[in-house]
């Protein structure tokens, strides 16, 4: 993964990447995005690293420049994602390239990144912590990392459950894993894993959960866009686009936005 991603800080302005500010061997380091630039009006949005963890200690500026509030998101509340090290942005080459980033830059939507690399095992007392946001949505992006569609069977509806306590009517989005070049050879894993998913949500939704959606994984990226894989696992930028924009529909319908945000461009 390139250390952009791992550590950078990346720097948008009015939608647009500019640039991604890295750690050099100090422990404290300025990084000048841009200077002798026209003055202006401009929104400024900061995504801090995927990976390895960074304290901001202050932010400059022109002393004359003034301060303004930030154009609201479309939803007050954010979308909590849970999941694997995908979730969490590996293999994305900064940070603004994770593909949650992605859709809340097209949505205008606040985001919750609760993706934990080797580690979304989907336990009760995270299930807990997951649930304790107030959010608008919640999507469910993990499995991967457990050993075996039995496994997955064991935690996945328990911890759709414990959301469901805290969250009656929230959407929950519950997205299958995406293609594993593993499949090639092995397709039975992840072919039982994601068949577990879909009967969870397919049982739940004929109890009467509405608000409870299913999203396929090979929709987003799957076998026939394998150039958007890093080691066959994590997607790259191409493979984060993609999941994007296959996702996004699904959110601003649940969510009943627009896009009123900055738009996906071709």
């Amino acid at each position: 993964m390139h250390k952009f991603g791992q550590c950078g800080v990346d720097l948008y302005v009015d939608g647009v990447y500019v640039r991604t500010a890295i750690p050099k061997d100090s422990v404290f380091v300025e990084y000048e995005y841009f200077k002798s630039k026209t003055k202006r009006v401009r929104e400024y949005c900061i995504y801090l690293p995927l990976y390895i963890g960074v304290k901001v200690v202050a932010i400059g500026m022109n002393e004359e420049a003034e301060i303004l509030p930030a154009e609201p998101f479309v939803l007050d509340k954010p979308v909590v994602y849970y999941g694997s090290s995908i979730t969490q942005g590996g293999c994305a080459s900064h940070p603004g390239m994770s593909y949650q980033a992605i859709v809340s830059r097209h949505l205008n939507l606040d985001f919750v990144n609760l993706g934990f690399s080797g580690n979304g095992m989907g336990e009760p007392e995270v299930a807990e912590i997951v649930g304790s946001i107030d959010a608008s949505c919640f999507v469910m992006d993990f499995g991967v990392n457990l050993p075996s569609a039995d496994s997955v069977a064991a935690v996945y509806g328990p911890f759709l459950s414990i959301i469901r306590e805290q969250h009656p009517t929230t959407p929950i989005i519950c997205v299958t894993p995406i293609y594993n070049a593993h499949e090639f050879w092995e397709p039975n894993k992840g072919t039982r894993m994601r068949k577990v998913i879909r009967e969870e949500v397919a049982k739940r939704r004929a109890q009467g959960d509405n608000n409870l959606l299913l999203v396929e994984g090979f929709e987003l990226l799957g076998p026939d866009f394998s150039d958007g894989f890093v080691d066959g696992v994590h997607p790259n930028d191409l493979g984060f686009q993609a999941m994007a924009e296959g996702l996004q529909p699904y959110l601003a319908r649940v969510l009943n936005v627009s896009g009123s945000g900055y738009l996906l461009k071709h």
